[in-house]
């Protein structure tokens, strides 16, 4: 059987044609601020940076595990799937180069910066053995005459291979068709390509030394070799951070006036505060959690809530995407429907409001001197955690009194 399905995967790759007019520009392009904006370019500004490091790391650092839900009557009963070949190679070496956290980091690096994520599946007897990542902007994806989707890949070395779909495991961004998402870098290149220029205009205001900006003022009119003696000393003593603040030796009744910052120049500072918001927005990131942001909320319950809201609206659809994407790519059918299933802990950062979580749990199960709406076994249930007999009623607000406390949730 393994040697049938070879040759029919030889068989579909060899009868798949590269269409001609599929081929994409990896390179950015012009924007109104004058900026060629690309991905490699974007990493620079520190906004973009912090946003995607952040979201990656936090990608890579969540518990991930693949399950068996044993369970026949609709009662959650999961066991980690520790005999799976797929368990260790996703917890712990997804390849031979790898850790899992460096593996899912440099994917979803990928897929924030360019829209997509890519790796190789290499299989053979026992399934899936290696994954191994393709850069992006390597890998053209395309629709066959068949109407199976393809991807061309150009390794660095060696020739390039036409992959099946079932030969590649696939992260896409928001946006885009069945064959791959757009880069958030190049959608938003306008916003990324204003905050380059203004980062470029203030790092030349300081390297001209424009900081103590003014003019020379001469009550006669230089003759030519006088001004350019001038032009050239001047600008070789007092030019530049190195020569800031030194003190000025003017000669034959010259004055110094030192110029006020301009309106043009304030605006631009404006900008650059302005321009972390609009790129934290990108990726639905808080500036406060790459450390923008008024730091007089950094302190007290608003971070709790801050870190809610962004494990809901910013982290939790990207955890839920990856998710499905691994079930479609790595698991078959025969391990669906004997219930694998992988699941990030993604509760791990919600430790901090254990107190709040606690209370509403008490709440839902009727500790509350009022009738719950939730059974423990649900609650447990929440919380990833297995089935338990004898928790399946719903607790009566007064026997719950009279129990001892630190009792079975």
């Amino acid at each position: 059987m393994a040697i049938f399905n070879t040759l029919r995967r030889s068989e579909r790759r060899s009868a798949s044609v590269v269409p001609q007019d599929m081929w994409r520009s990896v390179l950015g392009g012009g924007t109104a601020s004058g900026m060629n904006v690309t991905p490699d370019l974007a990493m620079k500004l520190t906004t973009a940076y912090a946003c995607v490091s952040h979201l990656a790391d936090s990608i890579a650092m969540l518990p991930l595990n693949l399950y068996q839900d044993n369970s026949d009557d609709g009662k959650k009963n999961a066991e980690y799937a520790k005999n799976h070949p797929l368990y260790n190679l996703i917890k712990h070496r997804p390849n031979r180069w790898q850790t899992s956290f460096e593996w899912r980091r440099m994917m979803a690096g990928h897929m924030l910066f360019r829209g997509n994520g890519y790796s190789r599946i290499v299989s053979q007897v026992r399934g899936v053995d290696e994954l191994v990542p393709m850069h992006p902007d390597r890998v053209l994806p395309f629709q066959g005459e068949d109407g199976e989707i393809y991807y061309y890949y150009t390794p660095l070395r060696g020739a390039p291979v036409t992959l099946l779909q079932e030969e590649v495991h696939h992260w896409r961004a928001f946006g885009g068709d069945l064959l791959a998402a757009p880069s958030p870098i190049r959608l938003h290149a306008e916003t990324i390509g204003l905050a380059l220029a203004a980062l470029e205009h203030g790092a030349r205001v300081f390297s001209n030394g424009a900081v103590s900006t003014g003019l020379l003022k001469h009550p006669k009119t230089l003759s030519d070799p006088a001004y350019n003696r001038l032009r050239d000393s001047f600008a070789e003593k007092y030019v530049g951070l190195a020569n800031h603040h030194k003190p000025m030796l003017l000669e034959e009744g010259m004055d110094f006036v030192k110029l006020t910052m301009s309106a043009d120049e304030v605006q631009m500072l404006q900008t650059r505060v302005h321009q972390v918001s609009e790129v934290c927005s990108i990726w639905r990131m808080n500036p406060m959690l790459i450390g923008h942001g008024d730091k007089t909320s950094t302190w007290g319950t608003g971070v709790e809530q801050i870190t809610i809201g962004h494990l809901t609206f910013t982290l939790s659809p990207l955890l839920r995407m990856i998710e499905q994407a691994m079930q479609r790519d790595l698991l078959g059918q025969r391990d669906l429907d004997s219930g694998h299933y992988l699941r990030f802990t993604d509760n791990a950062l919600l430790r901090v409001d254990m107190k709040t979580k606690a209370e509403y749990f008490k709440a839902a199960i009727g500790g509350n001197n009022g009738p719950g709406w939730m059974d423990r076994n649900e609650v447990r249930a929440l919380e990833d955690l297995n089935h338990r007999d004898g928790l399946d009623a719903f607790v009566d607000p007064a026997a719950y009194k009279s129990q001892p406390k630190g009792g079975d949730v």
